[in-house]
Formats: structure tokens, C-alpha cells, sequence
């Protein structure tokens, strides 16, 4: 999903939706601390993108679904990804 030359850290706290919410009840969120930087959307593998919710677009993996494991940041466009929302294989 993340190759290793396309990819800076980035310490810093972003709001991101629960991958499973509730129904009835307003979207959850947590706050995610540590992200993995991708400049540009082409060097991904496997990671799909939401339409825009309230001016954010949300990443997904592709091949499961799961999600949302980060973001694009609206003002500088970069490709966030949550290091805590991710699993090695």
C-alpha cells in the first residue's frame, strides 16, 4: 500500500471517522496521532478514494474496504495516512 521511497512522517493530530459507527447517532470520530505522507495519489497501491465529506475526501484500502485509514489534507492536497489504521503483512 505504501511504497518506501513515496512516504515522509508526519507527527502531528487529526480527526478521523470510526470505521464502524453507530447508526442513529451523529459520526464518530477519534483522534489520530502520526500519519504516513504520500505526495502523490500514483505512487498508492491499492487505495481508494471517497467523494468529498464536508470538503475532506477519506482513503480506503482498496482490496478490503476498510476505512477510512486517512485522509487528504484539503489545504496542502497531501495523502495522510494513519499509521495506527494500517497492518503489515
Amino acid at each position: 500500500m505504501l511504497p518506501k521511497a513515496a512516504k515522509e512522517w508526519l507527527e502531528e493530530s487529526r480527526d478521523l471517522p470510526l470505521a464502524r459507527q453507530q447508526k442513529g447517532i451523529a459520526t464518530q470520530v477519534e483522534a489520530v496521532q502520526g500519519f504516513w505522507c504520500v505526495v502523490d495519489m500514483f505512487h498508492f497501491e491499492n487505495v481508494g478514494f471517497t467523494n468529498s465529506v464536508d470538503g475532506i475526501k477519506y482513503l480506503t484500502c482498496a482490496d478490503c474496504e476498510y476505512g477510512p485509514i486517512g485522509l487528504v489534507d484539503p489545504d496542502s492536497k497531501l495523502n495522510l495516512i494513519a499509521a495506527t489504521r494500517l497492518a503489515e503483512r
